[in-house]
């Protein structure tokens, strides 16, 4: 693996898991999150610039990219539906933990909703697909580098009830990037899909 990569995903856990540490008392927890994220996140693109950013590449596949990005959002929801759907059918009715506690601090912290529809899908899909699966995938091929990086993805969640339905989005959005070679195609697609699940929040405020 890169250094810049190593040091990138260093920056990713080190933010993740910094809660451990504890808040500042002059913060409240929802502003904490945002400024935390905002800082990884630019770190993150500073470090690897040059691997983020072709502008020759996006030029010349804009439209292809956007096809690629809203087709990927919809399979990712079609997905999530026909998972639920299938295991209500066998009786193994629940709703996502990482879902529903998002959905609580955005209705008391109006705020989060920054870090569910830009923070997290940017940062995600450039640590699990940019740097975790592009990496795996030249040393064992996509499905392993995908199966692994999907289910770190659902791990770093906490959501261990909703592996599956994390392992599918992850094989949608790391398709998807192999077949445009472009991050921001999956980014883009993880933007439309959280954005997707917080409507309800959204209304709920109004």
């Amino acid at each position: 693996m890169k250094k810049n990569y190593i040091l990138a995903l260093g920056i990713y856990l080190f933010v993740q898991f910094s809660g451990l540490f504890g808040v500042p008392k002059t913060i409240n927890i929802a502003n904490w999150i945002v400024i935390k994220y905002s800082i990884g996140l630019l770190l993150i693109i500073l470090i690897l610039n040059n691997d983020l950013i072709n502008t020759k590449k996006i030029k010349k596949g804009i439209k292809e990219s956007i096809y690629w990005s809203v087709g990927g959002a919809v399979l990712v929801i079609s997905a999530q539906f026909l998972i639920g759907h299938i295991e209500s059918l066998i009786g193994f009715k629940h709703q996502s933990n990482n879902t529903t506690m998002l959905l609580n601090q955005i209705k008391t912290f109006p705020i989060t909703i920054l870090f569910t529809s830009l923070l997290a899908p940017v940062t995600e899909e450039i640590v699990f697909r940019k740097i975790i699966f592009r990496t795996l995938q030249k040393k064992t091929g996509f499905f392993i580098a995908t199966l692994i990086s999907s289910s770190l993805f659902g791990i770093i969640h906490f959501d261990f009830r909703n592996m599956i339905t994390y392992i599918a989005m992850g094989f949608v959005f790391s398709f998807i990037y192999q077949r445009t070679n472009r991050i921001f195609v999956p980014i883009v697609s993880h933007l439309i899909m959280n954005s997707f699940a917080i409507v309800p929040a959204i209304l709920y405020l109004k």
